[in-house]
């Protein structure tokens, strides 16, 4: 095959369109995009940051309640020995119950809260993400939107926030 022939070959041509769209986006083949967790929340307000460590002290409070759970359970196995009496073991099984029910809400209150605290700080930084992503968008000259595809801007800036 001739120089003139490869240049002409449709494998060759999408090959080089591959090529120039990768480095229209500065982006290399094998790199990974990720992003340092400094950078994501330097866009968060004050509240917002509140948000987010509060949101943690909850899911923490709901990790160390959740291996008590084993600790009491070997006290309901230790309550059904043998020489102890039915009424004791009775009476030993319904406390742990008790300590467990009050365990089990205090898990539901702590992951609500979690889950509600740190939803509500995701949602307001990753729109803050994509309120300067707009506007990053926004203020590129005329010439950089003929090089891009301005159709796929909208789902591009819905993907990548969605990505983060």
């Amino acid at each position: 095959m001739s120089q003139l022939d490869a240049k002409d070959n449709p494998k060759e041509i999408l090959k080089r369109m591959v090529e120039n769209r990768i480095k229209q986006d500065g982006q290399t083949a094998g790199k990974d995009q990720t992003v340092p967790f400094g950078k994501l929340i330097a866009l968060a307000s004050g509240r917002e940051k509140c948000m987010l460590f509060t949101g943690w002290f909850f899911a923490s409070l709901t990790g160390a309640i959740l291996p008590t759970f084993i600790w009491l359970i070997g006290d309901v196995f230790d309550s059904f020995a043998p020489d102890k009496d039915p009424e004791e073991t009775r009476d030993k099984v319904r406390e742990m119950f008790y300590i467990m029910i009050a365990l089990c809400f205090g898990i539901l209150i702590t992951a609500t809260l979690q889950s509600s605290c740190l939803a509500a700080a995701s949602t307001r930084i990753t729109g803050r993400i994509k309120t300067k992503y707009l506007e990053a968008i926004l203020r590129q000259e005329s010439a950089w939107f003929d090089m891009i595809n301005y159709t796929e801007l909208s789902s591009r800036l819905s993907k990548e926030c969605q990505s983060i």
